[in-house]
Order: structure tokens, then sequence, then C-alpha cells
């Protein structure tokens, strides 16, 4: 079975996080969904799938749900 790329799934779930959407990035073929979570303290934004870090962005700017930045 071929592997489909990832980046594209990793960077709309970023995107949706970022924006305050509630709705998450499923993959098409697993139908298990992306999970984004920023850190704070270390200012680092994770994202996981099916329990693996398939992305890590260190120095990450902090996300205001509020106040997003255009």
């Amino acid at each position: 079975m071929r592997q489909e790329p990832l980046l594209p799934l990793i960077e709309e779930a970023i995107d949706r996080y970022r924006r305050g959407s509630e709705e998450p990035v499923r993959h098409p073929i697993d139908d298990q969904a992306f999970i984004v979570a920023f850190d704070e303290a270390l200012a680092t934004l994770t994202v996981t799938h099916n329990g693996r870090v398939v992305y890590r962005s260190r120095h990450a700017k902090s996300v205001d749900h509020q106040h997003p930045v255009p």
C-alpha cells in the first residue's frame, strides 16, 4: 500500500487550528484525526496522528483564537 503524503494534511490541520476551527482534519484512508497542540512554555506546535508525532515546530508563535493574525 502506497503512503499518502501527509504534508498537505498537516498544513491544513495547522491552518484550521490557527483559525480557531474545531473541525478536525482526517486522513482519507484511516479516518484518524490530526491533533494540533501548542505548548506555551516551550513555544512548540505539535501535530500528532495515530498517536505519533508527525510534525513539530519549535519557537512557534502563540495562537490567539480571539484575535487571529491575518
